[in-house]
């Protein structure tokens, strides 16, 4: 057997194995905190995703620092939380307010401290563990918490290795963040940013954009790992069409859907009626082209028989048979006179005697 064959490569998790822990938080712990908000507003099952496929396909350890903590009501922090090897600090709050995201964060973690929990909250102003964190630093930043420009140049300025996830970015024309992005990360700015709808078509709803150092190939091949995984050699929409109308036609669901409507009967009585004029109309002008085409033969046949019946034609008809008999075929009377014919008459004054023409072609 091939070695490609018997070769187990390690498979990335789906998405129905990353969600299941956010919504197990979000169930437990959140709705304390999320002000009435809906989850996959504040954290879409996509990016939750795209999140940790991101750091699964990151080398080595990582060190995630969640920014986005806050704004996300901490579901962004359980996402990442689902990497192994894997060290994340919540800028959080405080732990002692039962009301904050610490609190749900903590008690979550204790909930779980035999899963892959290690996380610390820290605040904003108190990143020690951070500054000194090894190399594979994430950041993750929520753009709807406004003065998303300013945090990618601090932390880009500290932290040149870093790369910066950003949850939430709006469409173009629609939000003032992304503006603020690509005014930050010009083609002159030496930073590069990637939109992940714009990696495949089925990442078409991601409202989630990468930032790093323009050069870091660490980033560019997580970013080139990911897109692979949602790219391929058909059309992602295409597919899903023809897909979802295959299955429409071998369900007969247009049939049924037309026959349950409340109007359906006068409807398909009007479309039966008119396919029966259809089918008469096009019968009626197969008749008439077929009249045409028996008029057109008969006449013809007429004109012929008005020829034959005619005096020169059964004149000429017997001058024919006269001139077979005076004249045979290949006869010296017919082989002189079609020399004749073709020569002229001075050419066949001077033809030797027994000259035997050759027969015309």
């Amino acid at each position: 057997m091939l070695p490609a064959a018997t070769d187990r490569r390690p498979t990335l998790p789906t998405i129905s194995v990353t969600r299941p822990p956010v919504v197990s938080y979000w169930t437990g712990y959140a709705p304390a905190i999320a002000g009435g908000a809906e989850l996959d507003n504040l954290l879409s099952p996509l990016d939750g995703h795209l999140l940790h496929l991101f750091l699964e396909v990151s080398a080595g350890g990582v060190t995630v620092v969640d920014l986005a903590a806050e704004t996300t009501a901490g579901t962004s922090t359980i996402a990442a939380l689902s990497r192994a090897n894997t060290r994340v600090y919540a800028v959080a709050g405080q732990t002692s307010d039962p009301g904050s995201v610490a609190a749900a964060l903590m008690a979550y973690k204790q909930e779980h401290a035999g899963q892959s929990t290690a996380f610390e909250t820290i605040s904003e102003n108190d990143p020690p563990a951070v500054a000194t964190a090894p190399a594979g630093l994430i950041v993750l930043v929520d753009a709807r918490a406004g003065n998303v420009a300013a945090t990618i140049e601090r932390w880009l300025t500290a932290r040149p290795e870093a790369v910066i996830l950003i949850l939430g970015v709006g469409l173009v024309g629609a939000s003032e963040s992304l503006e603020a992005i690509l005014q930050t990360c010009g083609s002159s700015s030496g930073r590069r940013l990637w939109l992940a709808r714009e990696l495949a078509e089925s990442l078409a709803a991601s409202r989630l954009a990468i930032v790093s150092l323009a050069g870091r190939t660490a980033a560019a091949t997580a970013v080139t790992r990911v897109a692979g995984l949602f790219s391929g050699n058909v059309s992602f929409v295409d597919l899903l069409w023809g897909m979802n109308r295959q299955a429409i036609s071998s369900a007969g669901a247009d049939r049924m859907a037309l026959e349950q409507h409340g109007n359906a009967a006068p409807l398909i009585h009007e479309l039966n009626t008119l396919k029966r004029q259809m089918a008469r109309l096009n019968s009626e002008a197969s008749l008439e082209k077929l009249a045409e085409l028996t008029s057109m033969v008969h006449d013809r046949d007429q004109h012929i028989r008005e020829i034959q019946s005619s005096f020169g034609y059964r004149l000429l008809g017997r001058t024919k048979r006269l001139r077979r008999l005076v004249a045979p075929d290949n006869g010296v009377i017919h082989r002189t006179w079609l020399y004749w014919r073709r020569n002229g008459t001075i050419a066949l004054l001077r033809r030797p005697f027994g000259y035997k023409p050759k027969p015309a072609i």
